[in-house]
């Protein structure tokens, strides 16, 4: 069984996707690890796509 430690980071993992994408940080976006998302489903693509990670990551958490 997944340790509370697991949960919350999962958590905040999802709270952090979540608040990059609805401030469209650059720092963020620009990232080699975001880059192929953002070429792939363009800027608001990608923040789309990270907003639903966030969203998983909590429900994972919660689910934990």
């Amino acid at each position: 069984m997944p340790s509370a430690a697991t949960a919350a980071f999962a958590f905040f993992a999802g709270i952090f996707c979540i608040v990059a994408a609805w401030r469209n940080w650059d720092w963020f976006f620009d990232n080699w690890r975001a880059r192929p998302f953002v070429a792939m489903l363009g800027r608001e693509g990608a923040r789309s796509f990270y907003v639903i990670l966030g969203g998983v990551l909590m429900g994972l958490a919660f689910v934990l």
